[in-house]
């Protein structure tokens, strides 16, 4: 389901979907198709955020678009000096 099409069906809510299609652009995530699996209630929705794993993502539907912004992490070179 289309994300305009989701904030249609389920307005002012926080929901709990699967992500179906995105692209990435200028180090962004744009997710356009989702699959809603369950509503949420407003207190509970930052404890399921932080529990979220793979594709899932607990959104808020009064945003326009789905963006996730996607951090790189680098490794930092490090040495051993020895006395």
């Amino acid at each position: 389901m289309l994300w305009s099409e989701v904030r249609e069906k389920f307005p002012d809510q926080f929901l709990l979907v699967e992500e179906i299609k995105s692209h990435v652009e200028n180090g962004s995530k744009i997710i356009d198709e989702v699959a809603v699996i369950d509503t949420v209630p407003d207190s509970e929705a930052t404890a399921m955020l932080l529990k979220c794993k793979d594709k899932k993502i607990v959104a808020h539907t009064s945003n326009p678009k789905l963006i996730i912004i996607l951090n790189h992490h680098y490794g930092f070179r490090g040495r051993i000096y020895e006395n």
